[in-house]
């Protein structure tokens, strides 16, 4: 887990070492001003953000109208469509705010105030989301704290291996007879074992090697259920606005251990 960082000032960029990879967690917590407009949040590749950057999510808040809204932006296709979580309990002026994103494998889940509110789906591999960067203006919320949580075993995805060689045929050995009443203490002979309870898949061809599994993810933050669900970040504005750049949850068939998931 990176230190955290105490009441910086906004906008704050902050590196993400290795990438924003399944099992990492950011955490923003702060307090909006009375005049708010937007809370706004990135995971990009880059310390410059969009247009010279890719971005994996633009997270903003509409804080007067409580809508949360998620985009993402790449140098070849630029924004992409905007998706939005309206009534986001707790987003509105003069209220303290607690942003969680946890990145899985197939997307981002996102909570505010401890709770799950949304998620949005992979654009891009997160591995390339290096930076996080708070853009809101100083005059809409003032930060406590940021931090990141990560895995101590996290390691990069690696491509997929080819399938290994079958083996070098060697001459069958001598069968063994059978016989109907084996001694006690001793397997049944090849083939005469009691049926697993479990079926069992047929593999025709040598095991291939796959990547390492994704390791536990850390057990820091609060728990909760799963929910569901542009703008044109860096000094631009997200649509219907024309100022300021850019928690658990359990994945399919399963759940993270601690936090609000």
């Amino acid at each position: 887990m990176s230190a955290p960082v105490q009441n910086p000032v906004t906008p704050h960029l902050q590196p993400v070492p290795g990438g924003f990879v399944p099992g990492t967690i950011a955490h923003v917590t702060g307090t909006f001003t009375p005049g708010a407009a937007s809370l706004i949040i990135k995971l990009q590749s880059g310390p410059g953000g969009d247009p010279a950057d890719d971005v994996g999510l633009c997270l903003y808040g509409r804080v007067r109208e409580g809508q949360l809204g998620r985009n993402s932006f790449t140098r070849a296709a630029g924004w992409g469509p905007e998706e939005l979580a309206p009534g986001v309990q707790g987003l509105a002026p003069s209220m303290t705010f607690d942003v969680t994103i946890m990145c899985d494998p197939l997307q981002f889940k996102i909570a505010y105030n401890g709770k799950h509110v949304c998620e949005y789906m992979h654009r891009m591999n997160p591995a390339s989301l290096s930076y996080l960067n708070v853009a809101s203006l100083p005059g809409d919320l003032s930060l406590s704290c940021v931090w990141i949580e990560q895995s101590q075993n996290q390691a990069p995805a690696q491509p997929y291996a080819a399938p290994a060689p079958p083996p070098a045929y060697s001459a069958p050995s001598p069968a063994m007879p059978y016989n109907p009443n084996p001694l006690p203490g001793y397997a049944a002979p090849p083939g005469m074992a009691q049926p697993s309870p479990y079926p069992q898949q047929q593999q025709q061809f040598p095991p291939q090697q796959f990547p390492p599994q994704q390791q536990p993810y850390p057990q820091k933050a609060n728990k909760m259920m799963g929910g569901s669900s542009g703008h044109p970040g860096g000094g631009g504005g997200y649509p219907g606005y024309g100022g300021g750049g850019g928690g658990g949850y359990p994945t399919s068939g399963g759940s993270y251990p601690g936090g609000p998931w």
